[in-house]
């Protein structure tokens, strides 16, 4: 009974991950410095600073949805909880590359990041943590059984 709980709620954890990181991807990433003056900001318009799905929307959702569907179908426990690890750090990853990338954008600059940009993020750390430990807990388990059964299989003197 708390084997079939556990996987619900592993299972509960990602799809709430994945849901995050799909709202985050709608939501805008970034918005104006509310510390700086307004005569200070340039009248530009950057990508991810509406709502709706933009060009790098693909780019983070895209590849999660393939490593998910995958894992969805891939008969080994390690290798699926692995590909779901992959698939959040992936949406971890592209937001900070998005502030590493864009000069104007930065937590003390004339953009910070908003949240669309949080929200992605923690949707990715919620599938990389559950996938990764998941992944670890079922390899600890598998070497577990077979160290037990070497050293059954030792003949007594």
């Amino acid at each position: 009974m708390s084997l079939q709980r556990s996987i619900n709620s592993r299972t509960l954890a990602i799809l709430c991950g994945f849901v995050l990181v799909c709202i985050g991807t709608w939501l805008p990433w970034i918005r104006v410095n509310p510390s700086r003056s307004v005569d200070a900001i340039p009248d530009i318009l950057l990508p991810h600073m509406h709502a709706g799905f933009e060009w790098g929307s693909g780019l983070v959702l895209l590849p999660i949805v393939v490593l998910l569907a995958i894992a969805a179908v891939r008969s080994h426990p390690i290798y699926r909880y692995l590909l779901i690890a992959g698939a959040g750090l992936w949406a971890v990853v592209l937001p900070l590359q998005y502030l590493r990338e864009l000069t104007l954008v930065g937590f003390q600059s004339i953009f910070v990041p908003w949240i669309g940009w949080y929200l992605t993020v923690a949707g990715g750390l919620l599938i990389v943590f559950v996938g990764g430990v998941t992944a670890f807990h079922r390899w600890r388990t598998i070497r577990n059984r077979s160290s037990t059964m070497s050293t059954d299989q030792i003949p007594q003197k």
